[in-house]
């Protein structure tokens, strides 16, 4: 079913923000009328398994949050 997207675009939340900035920062957005985030989620590994992107701001690695 369509839908209108009122969106924001914050790049970088999936690995440059703790979880709870980024629960803290989703939440401010809804309230502000936001339905929609487009993020980046940036491959971790190279195909020989080498780390290609540095870790969050927790010391993870991109990919393996979970929600």
């Amino acid at each position: 079913m369509p839908f209108l997207i009122h969106g924001d675009t914050p790049w970088s939340l999936t690995h440059n923000l703790t979880f709870e900035e980024a629960v803290r920062y989703m939440t401010v957005r809804k309230g502000q009328g936001f339905n929609t985030l487009m993020v980046s989620t940036p491959d971790a590994y190279d195909p020989d398994g080498g780390k290609t992107y540095p870790p969050t701001a927790t010391g993870s690695s991109p990919s393996s949050r979970t929600t």
